[in-house]
């Protein structure tokens, strides 16, 4: 039986659209220290390894990956402006890169043409499928399926700075493609109140808006964080609890979850 990780066909499709079969292809290629950092046109250097030593074809052009790094260096910077300090300068490392760029390449295409996503992802499943015993098989997607990603990070990686860069991509593909009043709330779910408050503080050093979800309370800004702990959501509101239906529909939702 196959094991879980080359189960997720999405992390498939995505490698192939970068022309390469494994990550641990990327990690040759990206892994060097000196390659972490901008260059004085603020463009990541790992974008030049990307272009100068392609593997098989990539999905996209030069000049879409261009994008890609202009979007992930913009907000990258300013998520760090007030962390970095000292002389020291934060950059993302080369998994973290990854994952932003990924993920700039999923929204690109999801809010492009969604439904042509998921027959690409569907045609992928298919080549899965096809060594597969019926029992194993992947079942296809459709549209609604594409609404959710989960990034896989290890402990210690990073994932609350790429947390904090993926809600400016969800942002900036929303203003691109003109959908701002489609969607009305950006909540984080946390496993408790501790975690909350931790995030409420990361929220702060990030210079995004943010803050504890107040039952009854007023609404934030337009595209602000609302933070939750995930045991105070409710089939039906109590004293200290909110009934899930009261944050209506079309909401970015994120999940800090460790297992």
């Amino acid at each position: 039986m196959a094991h879980f990780t080359q189960k997720l066909i999405l992390s498939r499709w995505m490698l192939d659209q970068f022309g390469v079969e494994t990550l641990e292809t990327f990690k040759g290629l990206l892994a060097d220290p000196n390659l972490v950092g901008f260059d004085e046109e603020n463009t990541s250097l790992f974008y030049y390894e990307l272009i100068n030593k392609p593997f098989r074809p990539r999905a996209m052009s030069d000049d879409t990956l261009r994008r890609y790094d202009d979007n992930i260096v913009r907000h990258w910077r300013r998520i760090t402006e007030r962390r970095n300090h000292g002389g020291s300068t934060l950059y993302p490392l080369y998994f973290q890169y990854l994952a932003l760029l990924f993920t700039e390449h999923y929204l690109d295409r999801y809010f492009t043409d969604r439904a042509a996503l998921c027959a690409a992802l569907n045609n992928d499943r298919d080549k899965f499928n096809a060594s597969l015993p019926p029992g194993e098989r992947i079942q296809p997607f459709s549209e609604p399926d594409l609404n959710k990603l989960a990034i896989w990070i290890a402990t210690g990686g990073g994932k609350t700075l790429i947390m904090h860069v993926n809600i400016l991509q969800f942002q900036h593909y929303l203003k691109q493609h003109r959908r701002v009043r489609e969607f009305n709330r950006t909540i984080l779910l946390t496993p408790n109140e501790g975690l909350s408050l931790q995030h409420k503080e990361e929220l702060d050093l990030s210079g995004l808006e943010g803050d504890l979800f107040v039952k009854d309370g007023g609404l934030l800004g337009q595209g602000a964080v609302e933070i939750i702990d995930i045991h105070k959501l409710r089939e039906k509101a109590g004293e200290v609890t909110v009934a899930v239906e009261s944050f209506e529909a079309n909401n970015l939702v994120l999940v800090d979850e460790g297992h």
